[in-house]
């Protein structure tokens, strides 16, 4: 079936199938350290709030993208898994619990809105219970997207709201998601990524499934990103570091946003503000005549299929044959229906902005080209996560502690850490998180069928991966 109908979705695409990202090892190596400083200092407790994000010669920003907040939701997920103790608390997801106490002191860009923070108390991570910790912990990421690198330093702070470093600062490779979460844009095609996206298929026949397979193509698309001293960086690939709309020029796969069933222009990197009220929707056709892409769609972080919060490459997908085409009319709940996308009102928007920060006002696309297979293609990686218990604990640290590992209070801390090492329990029908911006769900679910299949990505390094701004609060 490939009519505008029926969407297509890869539910087994939300197990992980990538390689491990050194940013995941330096955050699970770096985390006993961290627990170890902690308890020297005499803390009982830690939130881990998101982080600042700095990029070339431009501020440090808490809105940089998703990559604010995945780097909070990862620490956070190696240090519980470091834990030792019951009695030495944690804050689920510390970012947003200081969000839902809507205390407007609270801030952690001054030294009187970091003491404020002290003042209010937190949802415990595996307790029923609130709390309130004695020290919190954030940090700067630093990316230089001309060298490739990024640079991470921890910080904490307690009661008086001074911030000090934690720990030497961190000198990491600059990874393709990193940089995607933090807004750089992209569109490789067969002309400007050939041995990436060329010989995808001969790879995938040599090796036992997607791990082996992404450790190989990530050294690729590094090596087919850079150029020589004075040449000019190819179309849509990073080095070029293309706009949006740029990006959106080269995909094969066309994303159309439309308020009130009229398309809109993306100029730059952003889109026009729709008007309280409207019907936002999102058309996306495959024109590719050859291939099958898989499409992850978000609004304002959230995956329209089943509201996950996590890594793309970690999400369902919505998959397109050649020529298809789909309309996405809001967050889909299960198999049958989905929650419209609402537009707030100017004032409850600027309230949610304030509430859910750096992923607010976003639209974001990352396509995978690929194929529909008939039998699970993750199964030769899950024996091979088994062999590896350090391996696991790392997929677990780069899925971090999103809403779906953390919905219900475990009971333990045991019991937390089993539930972020179950790295193959993120299935597509998760139930629906909540709204997470200014477009958000409706109250009113509508039919919205769809059918479960096996995709395979070929290459499993996105090949598009476009972030619009569509909302900036005034």
């Amino acid at each position: 079936m490939t009519s505008a109908r029926f969407a297509w979705l890869a539910l087994i695409l939300a197990a992980p199938a990538h390689a491990q990202d050194t940013l995941d090892a330096a955050l699970r190596d770096a985390a006993p350290q961290v627990l170890a400083r902690l308890k020297a200092d005499k803390d009982t407790g830690v939130g881990v709030l998101k982080f600042l994000v700095k990029v070339g010669d431009k501020p440090a920003t808490d809105m940089a993208g998703e990559l604010n907040m995945s780097l909070a939701d990862r620490l956070e997920a190696a240090m519980i898994l470091a834990a030792d103790s019951e009695k030495f608390a944690f804050v689920r997801r510390a970012s947003l619990a200081v969000a839902g106490n809507s205390d407007p002191r609270a801030s952690h860009l001054t030294a009187d809105g970091r003491a404020a923070f002290f003042d209010e108390k937190y949802p415990h991570a595996w307790k029923a219970e609130t709390v309130v910790p004695s020290v919190f912990v954030t940090g700067v990421a630093t990316l230089d997207p001309k060298a490739r690198t990024m640079t991470l330093q921890l910080q904490v702070f307690r009661k008086t709201g001074e911030l000090v470093p934690l720990l030497d600062p961190m000198s990491l490779p600059l990874s393709r998601r990193t940089a995607s979460e933090a807004g750089f844009n992209y569109a490789l095609t067969a002309a400007t990524a050939p041995a990436l996206i060329g010989e995808a298929r001969a790879r995938g026949t040599k090796v036992k499934g997607a791990v082996e397979l992404k450790k190989q193509e990530e050294v690729i698309a590094r090596t087919e990103d850079s150029r020589k001293p004075g040449e000019d960086p190819k179309p849509g690939t990073p080095a070029a570091e293309p706009t949006a709309a740029d990006a959106l020029a080269i995909s094969p796969v066309k994303w159309r946003i439309l308020y009130d069933t009229e398309p809109q222009s993306v100029t730059g990197n952003a889109v026009a503000e729709p008007k309280a009220g409207a019907k936002v929707t999102f058309e996306l056709e495959n024109t590719d005549p050859k291939a099958t892409h898989g499409v992850v769609l978000k609004v304002n972080g959230l995956n329209t299929l089943f509201s996950q919060d996590t890594d793309s490459a970690q999400c369902s997908k919505w998959i397109l044959a050649p020529g298809a085409k789909v309309l996405v009319r809001g967050f889909q709940r299960d198999g049958a229906e989905a929650d419209p996308f609402v537009v707030l009102p100017p004032d409850e928007s600027k309230t949610d902005f304030v509430r859910y920060g750096p992923l607010a006002g976003t639209f974001r696309m990352t396509v995978f080209l690929g194929e529909e297979v008939a039998a699970d293609p993750a199964e030769a990686d899950r024996k091979e996560y088994r062999k590896q218990p350090e391996y696991v604990t790392s997929v677990a640290i780069a899925r971090g502690v999103t809403a779906g590992v953390t919905k219900q209070n475990p009971g333990s801390l045991k019991r937390l850490q089993a539930n972020l090492l179950d790295v193959f329990d993120e299935s597509g029908k998760l139930d629906p998180t909540g709204s997470r911006g200014l477009v958000v769900k409706g109250t009113d679910p509508a039919a919205s069928p769809v059918n479960t299949v096996f995709f395979r990505p070929l290459p499993t390094v996105p090949t598009a991966d476009i972030t619009v701004r569509y909302y900036v609060p005034k």
